[in-house]
This record gives structure tokens, sequence and C-alpha cells, in this order.
């Protein structure tokens, strides 16, 4: 009998061993979140905020890397039809940490990785930013079906009637291939739809 307690008292270790040793390999494993220079994405964005629902494409490209505060950054631009966008990106152990100045005094958000189902995280600065991984499911988009694709909503509360309502899927070592965007101030401002079209991550 004592043998066989410590049999299993070996193997629980050693699966706890294993675990551990998985969450660390991902949590070092710069593909799990794709931030390297020279990937793209392209989104098709379907707008509805009027009545007239308006549809273009958005580039996603990460361009460079910069050094900030003796840490290297990586610069992902967005190109709209009329602007560009640029974030700062940069992954400390499992966190993943976006800005939106060179700056970096302003967390725009952050992800907690890898992943895991209702896991939840908020943006120290800014307790009423909150994110969750809400559901693990299969995503179909322009006849591409990707399996196991994390499911993650943000919500964020501002002053007045003002508040950000984001949802988005998250596929391992692709990337985000579908965003919903819903913004409110005194009625709403924002509401889009992204999907991935296009992507050179192999």
């Amino acid at each position: 009998m004592k043998k066989f307690i410590g049999l299993v008292t070996v193997i629980t270790c050693m699966l706890i061993s294993c675990d551990k040793q998985e969450l660390n390999s991902m949590q070092n494993d710069a593909e799990y979140f794709p931030n390297s220079v020279g990937l793209y994405w392209k989104y098709q964005r379907h707008d509805s905020i009027s009545n007239i629902i308006t549809i273009d494409t958005i580039n996603v490209s990460i361009t460079a890397d910069t050094l900030i505060s003796n840490k290297i950054f990586k610069i992902w631009e967005y190109e709209f039809t009329n602007s560009i966008k640029k974030y700062y990106v940069t992954q400390s152990n499992d966190s993943v940490f976006i800005y939106d100045s060179p700056q970096i005094d302003v967390i725009e958000k952050i992800y907690i990785i890898p992943f895991a189902l209702n896991d939840g995280w908020v943006i120290p600065t800014r307790r009423n930013d909150t994110s969750y991984v809400a559901n693990i499911q299969d995503i179909t988009i322009n006849e591409m079906t990707y399996d196991d694709v994390f499911k993650i909503k943000r919500r964020e509360f501002g002053f007045a009637n003002n508040a950000k309502f984001e949802t988005i899927w998250f596929k391992p070592y692709v990337g985000l291939v579908r965003i919903d965007l819903y913004y409110f101030s005194l009625g709403p401002y924002k509401d889009e739809t992204w999907l991935l079209i296009d992507t050179n991550v192999e």
C-alpha cells in the first residue's frame, strides 16, 4: 500500500512538473502571441454605426524594433483608409503590454498568456478596465476555420456614460482573427467588426 501511495505521489509530481514546464514554455514562446518584425494581418472592417454599412480594409503590420527605457518594443502600424496609428508592444513573462505612445505612460491593453478559460485581468492603472476569457471555440471566417480559438471580452467604463465593449477571438500562433468593437458615450459612436482575411503568419 505504501509503495502504491508513493507511486501515485511520484506520478502526481511528474504531472505537475510537466504542466509547469508547458506553462513556462508557452510564456517564453515568442510566437504564441505573434510579435515579430515583418508579420502582417489584413482585416475587412464592417462599420455599422450609421444607416449605411461601410466596408473597408485595415492593414496591420509589425514594422520595426525600438528601444524605450532600456526595453525593446515592437512597433505595430494600423493602416486605415485615411490614417496610420502606431502601437508599441512588448512582452514580459506572461504579460503582453500594448501602449499607444512611445512615452509608454498609459497602458492601452494587456493580455495575460497563455490564455485559459475563465482567466481574467485588469489594467493596473485603470481598475474599471477588465478582461476575461469567456469561451474556447471554433470559428469560421471567409471559409477558413480556426479551431480552439479564445474568445476574450473586455469592458471599460469611463466618466459619465462612457463605455467600451470589445470582444476578440485569438488563435495562438496566428493572432486576432475577429474583433468586435462597441463604444458608447451618450449614444453609440463605434460599432465595428473586423474579420481576418489575410496574414503571413504561418
